[in-house]
């Protein structure tokens, strides 16, 4: 039945099709990104850091420590990585160090996770503040193995196909894992 108004063009109900409409909790699930992935990933960030016109910029800073990041969760063998002091992969890591000083943890988090996203990798629960940023500067010769920033893939749609579960209510919920380590 279409409903016809005089300042509206004649409107009917919309059909239902199942063919354009996805599934929320559907059981295809991307795999999660392979080393090689990661490494070309890494690759393509050193070229996304180099084309930046200020070093300093967040785009510049988050690409190299999610660079050092990834390549530290493939040598780990692990899906988490962190960034630290010890294994920046900058070209001048002292300049880098000394950059990290006014940049904004927000702005970091947010062109990681884009980042992320724009090479296919998922979205990662990244973990950085001021305070990791600005121990990190200070205390890089006394504790190189300090945290700057942390990458961890647990929530990869990977991992959340196994952790659903139909709790009391007929609901489907959704249980974050906790040990991230394989």
């Amino acid at each position: 039945m279409a409903t016809t108004n005089t300042f509206q063009k004649p409107s009917s109900p919309p059909e239902s099709s199942d063919e354009g409409e996805s599934d929320e909790f559907s059981d295809e699930f991307e795999d999660l990104p392979t080393a090689e992935k990661l490494v070309s990933a890494s690759e393509e960030l050193r070229v996304i850091a180099s084309a930046e016109k200020t070093p300093d910029s967040d785009k510049a800073v988050s690409s190299e420590l999610l660079r050092s990041a990834l390549l530290d969760q493939v040598c780990r063998g692990t899906i988490h990585g962190d960034a630290t002091p010890n294994n920046l992969l900058a070209e001048d890591s002292e300049a880098f160090l000394s950059s990290l000083t006014n940049a904004d943890p927000r702005r970091i988090r947010t062109q990681t996770e884009l980042l992320c996203q724009r090479l296919g990798l998922g979205r990662p629960h990244v973990h950085v503040n001021k305070q990791t940023l600005t121990s990190a500067v200070r205390n890089a010769a006394t504790d190189p193995d300090a945290s700057i920033m942390s990458v961890d893939f647990g929530n990869h749609p990977f991992f959340m196909r196994h952790e659903s579960w139909s709790g009391p209510t007929g609901w489907t919920c959704r249980v974050p894992r906790r040990n991230t380590d394989f």
